[in-house]
């Protein structure tokens, strides 16, 4: 009935193996595409769509070239070493960010400010209530330390469900765990591959481990070790993992 029909997948599909079981595989008469990152050249040109669409032909008492240059120095300084990727919908995300009443610029502060912002409001999505965002990211917090410390960066359903018991027994909160775990790779804060969990984007990893260390750095039972591997990392700043959390604790300790 449809001259077109387009199929939305995920990083997971694959086509290939599809198509080998079968002597007319479902999707054989598919063309396949990806959704590929953006270049300097197109990231701009979406910038300046974005900035034209409230510059009233670029009339006003702001210089709007000027505020498409100012937003893609900082796109460029928050995609180009990190593990967000040049997509789209990230760099709309971003813009949208920019554009709600705050002018982060490239520093400590609002680049831990602004992956706070991408990380919450994916949450939203999945969240029933105000209360669960608080109550997921101490969860979250949790599942990256306990990554951090066994220095592994998969873990199984079962190592979740495992972490989710022992914060359960401190905060008596209940969630069907296999559900929640869907909800977090619904938000693409998790994602699963061979039955392993790991958080989508490396960075959303670092700030949760961060986020931890934040939440429990005062606490009486763990303040040593947590300052202990504080004063660790900081001796060993070039390593790129380690430099990552600390710029995510030195946001969140303001």
């Amino acid at each position: 009935f449809f001259d077109f029909i387009i199929v939305f997948v995920d990083s997971t599909f694959d086509v290939d193996i599809l198509a080998a079981t079968v002597k007319r595989p479902l999707f054989g008469g598919y063309r396949q595409y990806v959704i590929a990152e953006l270049g300097h050249q197109l990231r701009g040109k979406l910038i300046g769509r974005w900035v034209a669409l409230r510059s009233d032909n670029w009339a006003g008492d702001s210089d709007p070239f000027q505020e498409i240059l100012d937003k893609e120095k900082i796109l460029e300084s928050l995609l180009s070493r990190r593990m967000l990727p040049s997509h789209p919908i990230i760099i709309l995300g971003v813009l949208q960010f920019l554009e709600a009443g705050r002018n982060p610029h490239s520093n400590t502060g609002s680049y831990g400010e602004l992956y706070q912002r991408l990380i919450t409001d994916r949450l939203v999505t999945q969240a029933g209530k105000p209360s669960d965002i608080g109550t997921w990211y101490t969860l979250l917090g949790r599942v990256a330390f306990s990554m951090f410390t066994s220095e592994k960066r998969t873990i199984s359903l079962q190592e979740f469900r495992d972490v989710y018991q022992k914060y359960y027994s401190l905060f008596k909160i209940h969630y069907d765990v296999d559900a929640l775990c869907g909800r977090f790779i619904d938000a693409q804060i998790f994602e699963k591959r061979d039955g392993s969990i790991s958080f989508k984007y490396r960075d959303f990893y670092h700030f949760f481990v961060a986020w931890y260390i934040h939440e429990n750095v005062h606490d009486m039972t763990e303040a040593w070790s947590l300052r202990g591997r504080l004063q660790y990392m900081a001796e060993r700043v070039y390593f790129e993992e380690y430099a990552s959390i600390l710029v995510f604790y030195l946001y969140l300790a303001k």
